[in-house]
């Protein structure tokens, strides 16, 4: 089979992963299109030169959230077999989650068209879990019984177990780690308010906050002093991209992990990479009910707590009084699932069902 990637691959694990599944099959040969160059000139030959590849090939993979790509419509025109990762919607993004666009609006409208034509023109259709389906399907107006849908969890690497200096009496302090981008959907501003809660009942604790941007973190950073628990956060923004640091840093300090607390719809139904990082880290995790979170864990592998900083400093409460045989049996369980639906191993057997039935 002849595959063309559509899409940009550079920093994006599964994209890397698929990549590199697909690189071993000697069954598959693969094309990759984008090529970045300044030269306005060198722009158009690459994406003629990607469109004649495309022609000659048997198939076309659209990576996760490149499904606006001009290949997608290049691989319907051209009759080829189509799989979109859609990972995510752009509509709900712009419009319910970040409120970048106001629903009805003609960029809301194209950012819907966009998603609703890679939805209904693609042979696989591939989601993170059932209820994120059954939730962008809904959304976009499209009958999932009608398109190829297939679920295809994250795919998340093995880490160093956390040495969990807390539960081991290396530290007389907890320490909670909370990683991503500072988007709304992940609801930062109630794991602040809950962690003053926290400490103004005498807990002895510490907050890592591990994001991208000083300036996207300033808001929190604001909120942290207006509570008076500067002094027990750490705001870590310049390593971002260093996975190496990053996972030392989580194997050697976290005692705990934050999942998200949004509002949203999304952050009712998804199941976050900060979640399953947590659990490959054998931590402790702390995040909100959600339906993609429901179809895998319970409150035996993980803590759940409504989105609301009085139910989620309970919840660190909670992680901070439990015991190492309660810590090791809870994150003992969550591992288990763990392995048997997130690994690099079970993306990649279901990688290859996809292409066994496209064939």
């Amino acid at each position: 089979m002849n595959l063309f990637i559509a899409g940009d691959i550079r920093g994006a694990y599964r994209s890397e992963e698929l990549i590199s599944i697909l690189a071993k099959d000697p069954d598959v040969k693969i094309y990759v299109n984008e090529m970045k160059f300044k030269s306005k000139f060198k722009k158009v030959l690459s994406k003629l030169g990607a469109m004649i590849t495309l022609m000659a090939c048997d198939c076309v993979w659209v990576l996760p959230c490149q499904h606006e790509t001009v290949f997608l419509k290049q691989a319907v025109r051209f009759k080829k077999k189509l799989v979109t990762d859609f990972y995510l919607s752009f509509y709900d993004t712009a419009v319910n989650d970040r409120k970048k666009l106001k629903a009805g609006s003609r960029k809301a409208k194209k950012k819907l068209k966009s998603d609703v034509y890679a939805l209904t023109r693609s042979d696989r259709v591939l989601f993170l879990n059932e209820s994120e389906c059954d939730y962008y399907t809904s959304l976009c107006g499209v009958d999932r019984n009608k398109i190829g849908t297939k679920v295809v969890p994250l795919c998340i690497t093995d880490k160093k177990d956390s040495e969990l200096p807390y539960y081991t009496g290396k530290n007389d302090y907890i320490r909670f780690t909370w990683c991503g981008t500072y988007i709304p959907l992940q609801g930062l501003e109630k794991v602040i308010k809950a962690f003053a809660l926290l400490l103004k009942e005498g807990v002895n604790a510490k907050l890592t906050v591990w994001g991208d941007s000083d300036a996207k973190a300033a808001p929190y950073k604001k909120l942290a002093e207006k509570l008076k628990v500067s002094n027990a956060i750490d705001f870590v923004n310049d390593k971002w991209g260093d996975v190496e640091t990053w996972e030392s840093y989580m194997s050697e300090n976290s005692d705990c992990a934050m999942g998200i607390f949004g509002d949203s719809v999304k952050a009712h139904t998804v199941l976050a990479n900060k979640v399953l990082d947590g659990v490959a880290y054998n931590t402790p995790v702390i995040t909100a009910p959600s339906g993609g979170v429901s179809e895998y864990f319970d409150e035996t592998s993980m803590i759940i707590a409504q989105p609301e900083p009085e139910a989620i400093k309970e919840a660190m409460k909670k992680a901070a009084e439990m015991k190492l045989d309660e810590v090791k049996a809870m994150t003992g369980k969550a591992y288990g699932i763990y392995k048997e639906n997130f690994t690099r191993e079970c993306y990649e057997r279901r990688v290859k069902e996809i292409l066994k039935e496209l064939k």
